[in-house]
């Protein structure tokens, strides 16, 4: 019988990026629980999953730092547009801004629960005013 070539950077990085078992993977991959516990010890997986969660939970994090801090410029602005005190070239930095944050709240919605709150921008006579 010829011996199977196991893909085992394919399994540890499946078992690192995802939420799945050792039994999951030794199903998928056809092999024994116990070989992939033993990759799994001697490679230490488990401490690069830790790893990779910490480093998402810190990105995440980021985002959502960048997404106040978008949000609070665009409230700014639109005080600025409801005082009649903007310009066409500020009505255009705003449109850009408001991109980003869409940008940005799509990328959190992905990442995150179906539970998590979204932000809705609207602004009404925006594309009016740019022209």
């Amino acid at each position: 019988m010829a011996k199977r070539c196991t893909p085992w950077e394919e399994v540890r990085a499946r078992y690192e990026t995802e939420d799945c078992t050792y039994r999951q993977l030794a199903e998928e991959y056809g092999v024994s629980i116990q070989s992939i516990w033993t990759h799994a010890q001697k490679e230490c997986w488990k401490g690069r999953r830790t790893r990779e969660r910490d480093q998402s939970i810190d990105d995440r994090r980021y985002l959502r730092q960048v997404a106040k801090a978008l949000m609070t410029a665009a409230r700014q602005a639109a005080a600025q547009v409801e005082d009649g005190e903007v310009s066409i070239k500020e009505l255009k930095e705003m449109a850009g801004v408001l991109q980003t944050l869409t940008g940005l709240e799509k990328t959190l919605r992905e990442e995150e629960p179906a539970a998590a709150e979204t932000v809705q921008v609207v602004l009404g006579d925006a594309e009016e005013w740019s022209r």
